[in-house]
């Protein structure tokens, strides 16, 4: 044991299912260099009374870079969590009315690391950015 063992674990914490959920949906909002509001409730919509897994994710996201994510995430998840994942960035990246570049290269990255068949996908994606297009309503 080190010196600077005895200041407890140094280590990012286990990507564990909601661990990868809560961290990939922070990547997604950081994606872009902000953090919106409409982002920040979506994220405490979406875990509600486990708030310790958000804990865990920034802890996670500060010292780990999304490729090592990436890769760690596609192996740990089925393809139903993998689904539901995408889906929850895509929807969280639209919060705000639109996805920047920076974060559509980062949603794309993820949908080619976890290897989706693209046929079944697409209409679900599609339903998210449907469900997003607010400025039908108020042109």
């Amino acid at each position: 044991m080190g010196i600077f063992d005895l200041f407890g674990d140094a280590k990012e914490p286990p990507l564990t299912p909601p661990v990868a959920l809560a961290a990939g949906l922070i990547y997604a909002m950081a994606s872009d260099g902000s953090i919106e509001d409409e982002e920040r409730f979506m994220l405490g919509m979406v875990f509600g009374r486990h708030s310790q897994a958000i804990d865990r994710a920034i802890s996670y996201v500060k010292n780990i870079a999304f490729e090592t994510y990436l890769s760690e995430a596609a192996t740990l998840l089925d393809e139903e969590q993998k689904v539901t994942l995408l889906l929850m960035m895509l929807d969280l990246m639209l919060a705000d009315g639109e996805a920047t570049q920076a974060e559509q290269k980062l949603f794309n990255q993820a949908v080619a690391a976890f290897s989706l068949d693209h046929e079944k996908f697409e209409p679900l994606a599609r339903g998210i950015v449907l469900k997003n297009r607010k400025a039908l309503f108020f042109s």
